[in-house]
């Protein structure tokens, strides 16, 4: 049975950006391989842009959006951030849970380090790692202060906090090691 050419214009049509991406590839760029290559590679691009781009109006308040290494992505030698896989990560910059916290009398600092172990534990739900350095940026403290938040909230909650240092063993960080040498010897 022949397919009904005036049914797969209509299709195309339905699909613009995906035609739009084809006709770049076989008009503005000469691109060499057959239709199944072409659709292929679309396929791979609209996959990309789905994943790499987020809706701003399915934020919540106090939500953003934030770049974050990718948790299987391992530093290297010659490994830098341009070449590093990143992912897309929401993160909750401000929460009514962080008003409650101030309302019942919390200080600012202590509901800065609720708010850093907070985004790390998104982030990494989400499949990313941040570092000291997206935490700061995105609220406004040191990286230093960050460092002290983390170490102070790991301490005193027991935990270890997913970031870039203590995910990929990076820098004078806490690590997965240290809690568990430090409970082996409680038990002895």
């Amino acid at each position: 049975m022949s397919a009904d050419p005036d049914a797969d214009r209509m299709l195309r049509k339905y699909r613009s950006f995906a035609n739009a991406i084809k006709l770049l590839l076989t008009q503005g760029y000469k691109f060499l391989g057959g239709e199944k290559i072409q659709d292929m590679l679309v396929h791979d691009l609209l996959e990309l842009y789905s994943t790499h781009l987020r809706d701003g109006w399915r934020l919540d308040a106090g939500q953003t959006v934030w770049w974050a290494a990718h948790v299987d992505e391992k530093p290297g030698r010659d490994r830098t951030i341009e070449n590093t896989r990143m992912v897309p990560v929401t993160l909750t910059l401000a929460s009514e849970e962080d008003l409650r916290l101030r309302l019942t009398g919390y200080s600012a600092k202590e509901i800065r380090r609720y708010r850093v172990a907070r985004m790390l534990q998104e982030a990494y739900e989400q499949g990313g790692v941040l570092t000291f350095a997206d935490v700061s940026h995105l609220i406004g403290v040191s990286a230093g202060t960050i460092g002290k938040d983390v170490k102070e909230h790991q301490l005193e909650q027991g935990v270890i906090l997913p970031h870039r240092g203590s995910i990929h063993d990076m820098g004078p960080t806490l690590t997965h090691k240290t809690v568990i040498i430090k409970q082996f010897l409680q038990l002895m």
